[in-house]
């Protein structure tokens, strides 16, 4: 089985338009971590049993998203996209298949938090917006 993966990573800019980050910056090209994201995409290289398999996606992309924080300091939320292509006859100008979204995260304190994901996991602490997250007092007070 061949299977091509192209990834979109993006991060609003203060006008509210995006700004397209390297992909790579998200997601590396090793060898090793090439056959760890496939496991993301429904591609195994190992047995995993059904009841283990969406902890493990959530577990990959939750440590792609701490590695990303730890060498950016980035403050705004990073959004990142996936499309996954299988190569065959009828696809080899590799012109089929859909953009998945895979997660939102912020970075704080060279932390990551996951704020969504298609797996349905839920927000992490520390997904609201640095202005919320230290408020020294409320109105009112």
């Amino acid at each position: 089985m061949n299977y091509r993966v192209t990834y979109r990573v993006s991060t609003p800019r203060p006008d509210g338009t995006m700004q397209s980050l390297d992909p790579t910056s998200l997601f590396p090209q090793s060898l090793r971590a090439i056959l760890l994201q496939a496991y993301v995409h429904n591609v195994r290289w190992m047995r995993v049993p059904a009841r283990h398999r969406v902890a493990l996606k959530y577990s990959i992309l939750s440590r792609l998203a701490q590695r990303f924080c730890q060498e950016q300091t980035l403050t705004t939320p990073v959004t990142a996209w996936a499309r996954v292509q299988r190569i065959r006859p009828d696809n080899v100008a590799l012109t089929q298949g859909q953009e998945q979204f895979l997660m939102t995260f912020r970075c704080a304190e060279k932390r990551a938090a996951v704020c969504q994901n298609f797996l349905g996991y839920p927000p992490e602490a520390g997904c609201e917006p640095p202005e919320l997250r230290h408020s020294g007092s409320t109105p009112g007070d």
